[in-house]
């Protein structure tokens, strides 16, 4: 038989691998988002230095423009310290659901630093240009919640608010979605662990004995990057996070 497939599903099998691979793709996205940031930025740039836009509007424009390089320069930064997470998280006993907090945990980052973004470079859009900012963020699509706020004092103050708000929800409930795929880690490792206590147990008549499980000493794992905890230690030596 053709076994030439093997040596690839054998290296899915190593979570190394997998974790390598998340990180080169975050890396690569880091560097997509910062040449789409430029260009959404050089679109607003353009509509501000227009001959027919008035001198508000370029002050409008201006400002959120500044506003989106900020959080277009977070959500890069973001990527790449996500994708050192990934590298670094050491060899937890179940990788692929580690992996995926940690991505639950990105993705929340990204979403929120976004809104928030939107939301203060907007309202001060509106307010200047009395022109709807959402016309430039197209191409986010459904990433950002339904807005038509009127081209007013209020209508900004409402987008920010509505911005921050749907912001923090995202954020909490992905990180809560990060924090539950834990929460099956630990339940899963303490069952090994119950599994493999070395307890007697019962064999029927004429059975044989079963043979002692020798246990071996548990190795903790930090709760938000995965790295092995040394014994001892009050903060995580990767993260910084409170044991």
């Amino acid at each position: 038989m053709l076994h030439f497939f093997y040596p690839v599903l054998d290296a899915l099998n190593d979570g190394r691998v997998i974790r390598k691979s998340v990180a080169i793709a975050l890396r690569i996205m880091g560097v997509l988002v910062a040449l789409g940031g430029l260009v959404l930025v050089i679109e607003i740039l353009k509509y501000s230095f227009h001959p027919d836009t008035t001198t508000q509007a370029t002050f409008g424009g201006l400002l959120f423009s500044v506003v989106l390089l900020a959080a277009f320069a977070c959500v890069v930064e973001i990527h790449f310290y996500r994708a050192r997470s990934v590298d670094e998280m050491g060899d937890p006993p179940f990788p692929v659901i580690s992996v995926v907090s940690i991505l639950c945990r990105f993705a929340g980052e990204v979403y929120a630093t976004l809104l928030v973004a939107v939301g203060v470079g907007g309202c001060l859009f509106l307010w200047l240009a009395k022109v709807t900012p959402l016309g430039f963020l197209s191409a986010m699509g459904g990433l950002l919640p339904a807005a038509n706020q009127e081209a007013s004092f209020m209508g900004g103050a409402l987008l920010l608010i509505q911005m921050c708000l749907t912001a923090l929800l995202g954020l909490a409930l992905l990180y809560a979605a990060a924090e539950g795929l834990l929460l099956i880690v630990d339940v899963a490792r303490n069952v090994r662990r119950l599994a493999g206590d070395g307890r007697p147990v019962a064999s029927p008549a004429g059975a044989p004995e079963p043979v002692p499980v020798v246990p071996t000493a548990p190795r903790d794992f930090c709760k938000i990057c995965g790295v092995v905890l040394v014994p001892g230690n009050t903060f995580c030596g990767n993260c910084g996070t409170r044991i």
